[in-house]
């Protein structure tokens, strides 16, 4: 009996030790749960942002793809000696591409948001914003 007991005992040292070592090695899978700037967010609120900002990066690509795709082509066309007309036509070009800039950054802006906010569902679908799920994943993950 005495012997039966101290193997159990073994064992479920063993099997504790095992099941904290492999706890601790898994420690990188909680990486991804480090910056969640959406994690006291409900759910409704977040697929309500993220669709507000792919409307809003949709219709900014839209003002973009419109506005030409050669931005250079107020720079051609000038005689060699019309200093003042490639003057002017350059000022036109640093302004539109000022604008394409700023347009562009706006849009950047948001696919930031949205792939923070796809982050922060996909983080809620699996169920790792439970600590006991989280926990458990890092003890049977091998």
């Amino acid at each position: 009996m005495r012997q039966l007991f101290l193997s159990l005992v073994i064992g479920v040292v063993v099997v504790g030790g095992a099941g904290f070592a492999n706890y601790h090695r898994n420690a990188p899978l909680d990486a991804e749960l480090a910056d969640r700037p959406y994690a006291r967010y409900a759910s409704a609120d977040i697929e309500a942002l993220l669709e507000a900002h792919t409307d809003e990066r949709d219709r900014i690509r839209g003002v973009l793809s419109k506005r030409g795709s050669d931005p250079t082509r107020v720079m051609n066309g000038f005689a060699a000696g019309d200093f003042d007309g490639k003057l002017d036509a350059f000022d036109k070009f640093q302004k539109r591409n000022n604008v394409y800039r700023q347009v562009n950054v706006i849009a950047l802006e948001h696919e930031v948001e949205i792939e923070a906010l796809e982050k922060e569902m996909s983080i809620r679908k699996r169920g790792l914003d439970d600590p006991l799920t989280r926990i458990w994943r890092r003890i049977r993950t091998f």
